[in-house]
C-alpha cells in the first residue's frame, strides 16, 4: 500500500510540473510571436526604430534626434533612421529622464546621477567659448562633456 501513495504522489508532481512547463512554453512563444508582429506590422509611412528599446525623452536638433531613456543617450540619424554616435566623450548615463537644448546649443540630460550639458564649440564660436559650466576655454572645433553629478 504505501508504493501505491508514493506511486500516486510521484505522479501528481510529474503532472503538476508537466503542466507549469507547459504553460510556461506557451508564454514564451505567445510573447515572441506578439512581439514579432508588433515590430512588423508597422503601418505605411511608419518605421520602428531600434535601438532605443524605451524613449522617455527626445529632442531634434538639426538632422540629429537626440532620445533618452533606459539605454542612456541614443542618437539617431533623422533622415535614415540609423543610430550615430554619442559624441565627444560622453559620460556614462544611467536612466535618461530630460534632454533639453538651451538657447546657445548645449545640450543639457538630467540622468540618474545628475545632469550632464554637451557643447558643441564650432570654429566661429570662439569668443564664446569660456564657459564656467566647462572649466575653461576648450580649443575651438572641439567637443565637451561635462557631467555636474561628478563635481
Amino acid at each position: 500500500m504505501p508504493e501505491n501513495d508514493l506511486r500516486g504522489r510521484l505522479g501528481a508532481t510529474g503532472q503538476l510540473i508537466t503542466g507549469i512547463l507547459v504553460v510556461v512554453l506557451i508564454i514564451i512563444i505567445l510573447q515572441n510571436i506578439l512581439g514579432y508582429v508588433q515590430v512588423q506590422s508597422a503601418p505605411p509611412g511608419w518605421q520602428i526604430i531600434r535601438p532605443p528599446n524605451e524613449v522617455s525623452t527626445l529632442i531634434i536638433v538639426n538632422d540629429t534626434v537626440w532620445t533618452g531613456g533606459k539605454d542612456g543617450v541614443v542618437l539617431i540619424d533623422r533622415l535614415s533612421g540609423t543610430r550615430i554616435g554619442t559624441p565627444g566623450n560622453a559620460p556614462s548615463f544611467g536612466y535618461v529622464r530630460q534632454i533639453l537644448r538651451d538657447r546657445n546649443g548645449g545640450i543639457w540630460v538630467g540622468h540618474d546621477g545628475g545632469l550632464a550639458r554637451f557643447r558643441r564649440i564650432m570654429e566661429g564660436d570662439c569668443a564664446c567659448s569660456r564657459s564656467t559650466v566647462l572649466k575653461g576655454p576648450p580649443p575651438c572645433g572641439t567637443e565637451r562633456w561635462h557631467d555636474r553629478s561628478r563635481d
